[in-house]
């Protein structure tokens, strides 16, 4: 977890504003309300208990967090019938045979392989002994190291609201409440040199990474989809319905057939240490199963992008958007400063805005984990993504009992992602059968945004379903959806598909879906050392005239060659199938009921 108290403040400047998250020593301690331990109930936390104020250092609460993030996982190794995590329904490794646990902090040393071995080894005596924690480090306080034998996970599971009632204090706190809830029986076998728990530098510290380890693609799994939720840990204010991150919505999308997944959204910290390093390490999933390899990148910013630019440079660049982008408004609306100084010297690192670099990363992560595990399609979402009521009627998803200006049917987000895959595999089935005279897909805009350069012909990239007369049903379903709404009683029925509508440069990340073609290439390049925003990066993949020369030579030098070709559904309006909320609650100048779920996450608050 994060553990600056500013992290996530906003701020058009650089990666060393004061706003930015650094561990100096100055920082004051946080405070945090938490329940008496002694008053915690069994299960649950009671309305109104007595709470108290403590002040903890936010390095020890963000690591108290990520103890307990451990212990969750843990948790999900138990056997569905003693699974109670409320939002979870599937463990991760179904079956009767139980692991030991091991969970180790990063900075644990040992001098040799020997006491490596020896640390494995203890930990899988646990699974035939009397004990239930062996600890790593020295006796009668949290190290950092320890492994847990395979009854505790189901203990976990069983008292999980129990340890979440204790409240999060001090590592040393929640680790003894810990083994008071569960009862555990320990030893300790001091193997391991704790981490060292010092401060992050605040200078520029460039760093030269190891080499990754090479990537290993699995078999493709022809014709999978996978979803990805990106989100982030403190945004449980969209975490509930109308929007795509609620335990509805994800649940209806996974009864629909789909493999949907939360990642984890790449944050400031993030952000902070890569802008430090120069680069940075970065797992591309958070946990490896024994189908499921564990795979890290380097994340590295395009070439060309530290490189001053010159007055002369801004001005062609400003010249070149003027003149090729009128129809979104051109440098003067491309090129935002965020409220700061920059213009295009700071558009070409991260667009002016302090989250693009977590944002990129993010999507990259996505992108790259789909491509390794053999997805055929993969669809991203961000977590405010909403679906228009409007939209929801006329395309028959919603089941008719909404109203005002959202859809709130979990069920319209598995049909909004069943007509998504339907086009994006006609596309591909049209570019195969035509033996590549069709141009095929690899992105399928869900929303679009705005535009700076206009699409191209409605259904000009794949002809919808039943020719001029099914045109003409789908232009007169738009046309009718105020009416038909405003009928009591009227229940809306699945409209049929229509075709797709090539896109020029548009912004948008909230919605998106890649074809398989899309992802060799993410693997091929990769992605991971072409860190941009990700608004301007997938444009610059498929734009007619795309703008930053120095993007299009690092695309050229790691080799490509084929331009992308992106897309949005042609019966959609000028916004498409799913918008931002912050579209819908701008429209309607009032936050639709749902609080501070529509301000971005660069926004002071979070």
């Amino acid at each position: 977890e994060c553990s600056s108290p500013s992290s996530s403040s906003s701020s058009s400047s650089s990666s060393s504003a004061p706003g930015d998250s650094r561990f100096v020593p100055t920082l004051p301690p946080q405070k945090s309300v938490l329940p008496k331990l002694a008053a915690a109930p069994a299960t649950g936390v009671v309305p109104g208990a007595q709470r108290q104020v403590v002040s903890i250092a936010p390095l020890e609460l963000a690591r108290a967090l990520t103890m307990m993030r451990c212990w969750e996982k843990a948790a999900r190794l138990a056997r569905p019938g003693s699974q109670r995590l409320p939002d979870r329904v599937t463990p991760i490794f179904p079956g009767d045979r139980l692991a030991p646990v091991l969970i180790l902090e990063a900075g644990c040393r040992a001098p040799s392989k020997a006491l490596w071995e020896a640390v494995l080894k203890a930990a899988d005596e646990l699974a035939g002994g009397v004990e239930d924690l062996v600890e790593f480090g020295p006796a009668g306080s949290y190290c950092g190291a320890y492994a847990l034998a395979p009854q505790v996970s189901g203990r976990l599971s069983t008292y999980w609201e129990k340890i979440v009632a204790g409240g999060v204090g001090t590592p040393q706190d929640v680790w003894r409440w810990f083994q008071e809830c569960l009862g555990l029986k320990s030893k300790s076998t001091p193997l391991l040199t704790p981490p060292v728990q010092g401060l992050t530098p605040t200078i520029k510290c460039p760093i030269k990474l190891p080499k990754p380890p090479p990537l290993t693609p699995a078999p493709l799994r022809k014709g999978d989809v996978k979803i990805y939720l990106i989100t982030l840990p403190h945004r449980s204010d969209r975490r509930k319905m109308p929007l795509v991150g609620s335990d509805a919505a994800l649940t209806a999308m996974t009864a629909a057939g789909f493999d949907v997944e939360i990642l984890r959204a790449s944050c400031y910290c993030e952000r902070d240490a890569f802008e430090a390093r120069g680069e940075l390490g970065v797992p591309l999933q958070e946990m490896a199963t024994p189908n499921r390899p564990l795979h890290w990148v380097s994340m590295r910013r395009y070439k060309g992008a530290d490189v001053k630019v010159g007055k002369e440079e801004a001005a062609k660049l400003r010249a070149v958007i003027d003149e090729h982008y009128q129809e979104g408004g051109g440098a003067e609306r491309l090129v935002d400063s965020m409220g700061g100084t920059d213009g295009v010297e700071g558009y070409i690192v991260d667009s002016n805005w302090p989250g693009a670099t977590g944002c990129a990363i993010s999507h990259v992560r996505a992108l790259m984990t789909a491509a390794l595990e053999g997805y055929s399609f993969t669809l991203v979402f961000e977590d405010d993504a909403v679906i228009p009521l409007e939209v929801s009627w006329r395309r028959g998803w919603c089941t008719g009992a909404c109203t005002g200006e959202i859809c709130w049917c979990p069920s319209a987000w598995a049909a909004c992602v069943e007509d998504a895959v339907d086009l994006a595999r006609r596309a591909v089935h049209e570019s195969e059968a035509s033996k590549g005279k069709h141009p095929g897909l690899d992105v399928l805009y869900l929303g679009t945004g705005e535009m700076f350069e206009p699409p191209g012909p409605a259904e000009g990239l794949l002809a919808g379903e039943g020719g001029m007369l099914g045109s003409l049903r789908r232009w007169f379903a738009r046309k009718t959806t105020h009416l038909q709404c405003a009928m009591p009683g009227w229940v809306p029925r699945r409209m049929e598909l229509g075709g797709l509508t090539e896109l020029g440069y548009t912004w948008q990340a909230q919605a998106m879906l890649y074809t398989r073609r899309a992802l060799d290439d993410v693997l091929k390049f990769p992605l991971s050392d072409l860190i941009w925003a990700h608004d301007e990066t997938i444009p610059h993949l498929y734009g007619r005239m795309p703008w930053n020369h120095r993007y299009l030579d690092a695309l050229r030098e790691v080799g490509w060659t084929r331009k992308w070709v992106a897309a949005a559904p042609s019966d959609a309006d000028s916004m498409g199938w799913v918008y931002q909320l912050e579209t819908l609650t701008s429209e309607a100048e009032h936050d639709l009921g749902l609080g501070s779920a529509w301000q971005s996450s660069n926004a002071e608050e979070f």
